[in-house]
């Protein structure tokens, strides 16, 4: 069990807020400005707002990792193929649930937030690159691995120091979430196998 406080969490997103906004207008090609979002906008899921040159809005989540991070990456648990790869902290419940009240979802898997971008990043010295996922297809594709992830990764407990609450992890490599957003964003298509093309194209 790893103790986390949520004032700490949210110290250390306000100190990076100017590199996650240019991370963002780096990401999102067409992208005119960046601003933080309101606290009703943040409530419901998005740290920051994308303003396109079309007019539209893009909101995005910023989850960003704490510096030490990376010792993690090594531990005996870690498949040896992937140790070492940034891992993204995938959110099961944000609160667990117990004996005298319900849990609530974890953000990963809630599809009632106005997310359209998840933001991962970490600190300078743990990982230097950071990535923007799309929201649903990261739902997706969790709902889709959940219980394969849960034998090869994990669940990682962690807990409030300040005993507002109890968050339960899944803590994933990149190159792994990568590539089944990938997997939920494609299939065979419809008639092909039947019409008998082949290879990849």
């Amino acid at each position: 069990m790893t103790e986390r406080c949520f004032h700490v969490d949210l110290a250390e997103s306000k100190r990076t807020a100017p590199s996650d906004m240019e991370a963002i207008r780096k990401l999102l090609p067409n992208c005119v400005r960046v601003v933080p979002a309101t606290a009703a906008i943040d409530k419901a899921g998005g740290d920051f707002i994308a303003y396109m040159e079309d007019g539209s809005r893009v909101f995005i989540d910023c989850k960003g990792r704490l510096p030490g991070a990376s010792e993690h990456w090594w531990k005996d648990s870690v498949p040896v193929p992937l140790k070492g790869f940034p891992q993204m902290a995938i959110e099961q419940w944000s609160q667990i649930p117990t004996e005298k009240r319900g849990g609530q979802i974890g953000w990963t898997l809630d599809a009632a937030k106005n997310t359209d971008y998840i933001l991962q990043t970490f600190d300078a010295s743990d990982c230097f690159r950071c990535w923007l996922l799309p929201a649903k297809a990261l739902r997706d594709a969790f709902r889709a691995k959940q219980f394969i992830w849960e034998r090869e990764f994990g669940p990682y407990r962690t807990s409030g120091t300040d005993g507002m609450y109890r968050t339960a992890y899944l803590y994933v490599p990149v190159v792994i979430v990568i590539a089944a957003v990938a997997g939920v964003s494609s299939c065979v298509y419809p008639g092909s196998a039947v019409n008998g093309a082949g290879g990849a194209r």
